[in-house]
Order: C-alpha cells, then sequence, then structure tokens
C-alpha cells in the first residue's frame, strides 16, 4: 500500500513542484528501503515488483544504499521456465515493467493521439539489470543446420553474474523470435525448441549449447543452461544439428 502511494506521489510531483510532496517521498522512500531482505526481496514477489516501481517512479532506483540488482535477482527466480509467466497474471503485470525500467505512471506519459512508431532496428529490450549493476556483452547465435544453412545474431547488454538460461530469457524480451521452450528432465533443464524448431529424435537433429569466449573455439556444454554463468564477451551459440543425445 504504500508503495501504490509512493507512485501516487509521484504522479503529483511530476505535475507540481511542490516541496512538501518531495519530503514525504524522501521519508517514504528511506523506510521502504530499511525493510530490504537479504535475498533482495521487500516480502513476497508482489511487495517487491511494487517497491521497486515505486522507486523507479521517482527516480530513485539507482540509490547505493539498497541492492536493486538482489532485487531484480529475486524477481527473475519468480519465473516459470516452461511458459515465462511469473506464476500468474498479476505478479506478471507488475513484474514486467520492471524489466522494461518502466512503472505504471510511465502510463501517463504517454501520447495517446500520436500513432504508436516501432523502431527498425532491432537493439535489447532495455531491462533494469542492465541499468542498475555493472554491465558486460553477450552475442547470442542461432545455428540452424549441420554447415549453418541459417545464422541469426542478437547482441545484448547483460547484468554481470548472469547464467546462459538468463540471458536466454533476455533475449526473448528483445525479440519474440528468440523465444525457446525447455522442460526439466532428471534435475537437468532441457531446451527441446527454439525459433519454432524443435527437437527431432526420430531424424537426429537437436538444439546443441555451446559457450566461447573472444576467439577461443566453441565448447559444448552439457550442463543445464541454468548452470553456466557468463563472462564478459561470452558468445552462446544454439546449434541445431545432428548429434546422437539419449535423454535416459
Amino acid at each position: 500500500m504504500q508503495s501504490m502511494a509512493l507512485m501516487a506521489l509521484a504522479c503529483v510531483e511530476n505535475n507540481r513542484n511542490i516541496s512538501e510532496v518531495k519530503e514525504n517521498v524522501t521519508a517514504a522512500v528511506d523506510r521502504l528501503k530499511k525493510r530490504q531482505n537479504e535475498d533482495g526481496s521487500f516480502g513476497n514477489k508482489y511487495t517487491t515488483a511494487l517497491v521497486m516501481q515505486a522507486f523507479l517512479s521517482i527516480g530513485r532506483s539507482e540509490d547505493k544504499d539498497w541492492n536493486a540488482q538482489a532485487a531484480v535477482e529475486f524477481l527473475m527466480k519468480q519465473q516459470n521456465e516452461s511458459h515465462g509467466s511469473f506464476g500468474g497474471f498479476l505478479a506478471t503485470y507488475l513484474i514486467l515493467p520492471i524489466l522494461n525500467v518502466k512503472s505504471l505512471t510511465d502510463i501517463g506519459k504517454i501520447n495517446c493521439t500520436d500513432p504508436m512508431k516501432v523502431a527498425k532496428t532491432r537493439s535489447p529490450v532495455s531491462n533494469i539489470q542492465s541499468k542498475l549493476g555493472p554491465k558486460m556483452k553477450i552475442r547470442y547465435y542461432f545455428y540452424i543446420g549441420d554447415k549453418k544453412d541459417q545464422v541469426h545474431l542478437l547482441e545484448l547488454k547483460a547484468p554481470s553474474n548472469i547464467t546462459v538460461l538468463d540471458a536466454m530469457r533476455l533475449a526473448v524480451d528483445a525479440d519474440s523470435k528468440y523465444k525457446f521452450l525447455g522442460k526439466r528432465i532428471k534435475g537437468k533443464f532441457y531446451i527441446h525448441e527454439l525459433f519454432g524448431i524443435a527437437n527431432d529424435p526420430e531424424d537426429g537433429k537437436f538444439w546443441l549449447l555451446y559457450v566461447s569466449n573472444g576467439n577461443s573455439p566453441l565448447e559444448i556444454i552439457t550442463k543445464s543452461p541454468e548452470e553456466v554463468y557468463l563472462k564478459n564477451d561470452d558468445q552462446i551459440v544454439m546449434w541445431y544439428k545432428t548429434a546422437q543425445i539419449s535423454l535416459e
């Protein structure tokens, strides 16, 4: 409730320069910061999302006296691996704006009289982690076919301490064609469909994960993508090719 009130005050402050509003906002922010838990949350996923939206709405998301990155990591852990939601409509509704560095108060800044303009470039969607924490560059490739008949590249600016699975989720936010499907088998998460192309055991075609850094050769990864942490300038390659794989 306090977070919603803070966003309401942010709307008033943006439209009227009232010193009393600024004082109330500062006091409310300081109280909320003290409620952050060790895991980065402010309680459950709903209250954490509302607090982060409140901080974004008043321009206090980059303050140093609270752990913004830990809060984002807490929210990302709430995402369902199979279908991408955060456990329900309300949670997804509250969390998604944060991943675009937005809050509900940004709705009032939209000019509804102008037609929406779609950017021609396919740069990644800005996310709050890339603004608040140390950034690193990741290149994400799709290879389709044993001879790389198709190659697709997406460059991401990602937070440090990110996994391959996290980077793949960021890619989906940037461009929906990178949507993937996976399932957990005996504790390991397998990607079984990307780019609308599913594994084909009968034809011996599978999606394989490779990672490399700089000019180093590609290294096939047999671990679960949620266990592989990336470094700056790493390249992720998901390659649809002929392979012999047993999931038993």
